[in-house]
């Protein structure tokens, strides 16, 4: 898709943005499958556990090549929901499900039948987990194979909370500064190119126009990437006249 778009727009650069995405995948882990409405952030993460139980959050990561500050978001909503938990000991899988099986055979059928209606109270989706144990980099976490809800659809797409990092966004608006003056640049290049020489009032009266089915440059941005080019030597100043620029070959 990103060679087409090249192919056919000249000038633009394509970027996807994940968090406007989503999608649907079903459950089969569960005694009930269900249909999860999840953003593409979470069907990433959660898509891992057809290869295992158990992930670190910096494994996650580490194989979704999402940011810690998108991350933990998600994985609070997981969480949240019911769908991942957290494993707080180191007991091992085989020595638990020993002790599950010897205590189920030991309880009586009233008792298994309790326990399965709390269980399932304690984690309908209708009832979220309110308190969360501080996410780090080193939380292990599994898929709760206990989640039930009485809905068949189930949409976890939520809003998430937004970890502000000031030194990522001061890094985000400095591409797109320099992509926008980038762009100038290029718009102004191919202008003088063809024209050879313009008055200022006229390069900036055509830069304008061509910005406005694309982007909206302002003026000071113009003008900066003007005294950029005459630096790099692309266009310079009519020595005679100083509001004309002329193209250098």
């Amino acid at each position: 898709i990103g060679k087409f778009y090249s192919s056919q727009f000249d000038g633009r650069k394509l970027l996807w943005c994940y968090k406007f995405c989503s999608g649907e995948i079903t459950s089969h882990y569960t005694k009930k499958s269900y249909m999860f409405a999840v953003s593409t952030y979470q069907m990433a993460i959660l898509m891992l556990f057809n290869e295992t139980d158990t992930y670190t959050v910096k494994q996650i990561g580490e194989l979704t090549n999402i940011e810690e500050v998108m991350l933990v978001p998600h994985l609070e909503t997981l969480l949240k929901t019911r769908i991942l938990k957290v494993i707080t000991d180191d007991v091992p899988k085989a020595a638990e499900s020993s002790s599950i099986n010897e205590s189920s055979t030991i309880a009586d059928d009233e008792e298994v039948e309790k326990t399965e209606q709390k269980r399932k109270v304690h984690s309908q989706a209708s009832e979220p987990a309110k308190d969360l144990p501080p996410i780090t980099m080193d939380t292990k976490l599994t898929l709760c194979m206990e989640y039930y809800n009485d809905r068949f659809y189930v949409n976890l797409n939520l809003p998430v909370r937004r970890i502000i990092n000031k030194e990522e966004e001061k890094k985000r608006e400095g591409r797109i500064e320099s992509d926008h003056r980038m762009a100038i640049q290029c718009h102004i290049t191919r202008l003088m190119k063809t024209r050879k020489r313009m008055t200022h009032q006229d390069l900036m009266k055509e830069i304008l126009e061509q910005s406005s089915t694309k982007f909206h440059f302002s003026t000071t941005q113009i003008k900066l990437s003007i005294g950029t080019l005459i630096e790099r030597g692309i266009i310079r100043r009519d020595p005679d006249d100083m509001t004309i620029f002329e193209y250098i070959a």
